[in-house]
């Protein structure tokens, strides 16, 4: 699988969906005008049933699987807003590049 590092396309997602989040990390900061250079999208979203579930659709629609080490496409994983809500944090692999969700930032 070839991905294109499209956090725009990401972010789009997300908000169309009607997930709930802030934009965190490196991307946030270039976006401020910081010169970091990053390749992932990280985002801290809100942890309600109604935000997971649509989190859920919205990571199916990016074909979201969990970022493996030495698993170039991914790791696919079949969840739902319950299921996600379970860990404080995926990192994952997307067409669109990898996003970090981090449900409660350091």
């Amino acid at each position: 699988m070839t991905e294109t590092f499209d956090p725009i396309k990401v972010l789009r997602e997300l908000s169309e969906a009607g997930v709930e989040f802030v934009l965190i990390g490196g991307f946030a900061a270039s976006v401020l005008g910081a010169p970091h250079i990053t390749t992932d999208t990280d985002i801290c979203a809100s942890r309600s049933r109604e935000n997971l579930d649509r989190l859920s659709s919205a990571l199916r629609s990016l074909h979201a699987r969990i970022r493996v080490e030495g698993v170039d496409d991914g790791f696919p994983f079949d969840h739902d807003g319950e299921s996600l809500g379970r860990a404080l944090i995926w990192n994952l692999r997307t067409d669109c590049g990898d996003l970090d969700v981090c449900f409660v930032p350091a």
